[in-house]
């Protein structure tokens, strides 16, 4: 059995990085594609407007946002709008 799979510094900075560039994409970025930004809009607030969706991805690829776009269509677990569930394929 192998131990835990370390990563050099640089490397785990890096997916910091990747991952806070990922949700501001998500919040922020959408928000002010749709000009909603503001109000709430484009922010993780508790009481703030909510819709979301959960996808099954599983990436191999070196290029996350690739991988993103060509295996999420048809892979929605989940979806909320305005903080309520309207699909949920588990339900």
């Amino acid at each position: 059995m192998s131990g835990p799979r370390l990563v050099s510094p640089q490397i785990a900075t890096a997916l910091i990085l990747l991952a806070a560039r990922l949700i501001e994409a998500a919040t922020a970025g959408g928000a002010r594609a749709l000009g909603l930004f503001g109000a709430g809009y484009g922010t993780l607030t508790e009481g703030g407007p909510a819709d979301c969706a959960v996808f099954d991805v599983h990436c191999t690829e070196d290029n996350v946002e690739t991988c993103v776009v060509e295996k999420a269509a048809g892979n929605c677990l989940l979806t909320m709008v305005a903080g309520k569930v309207v699909h949920d394929v588990a339900a």
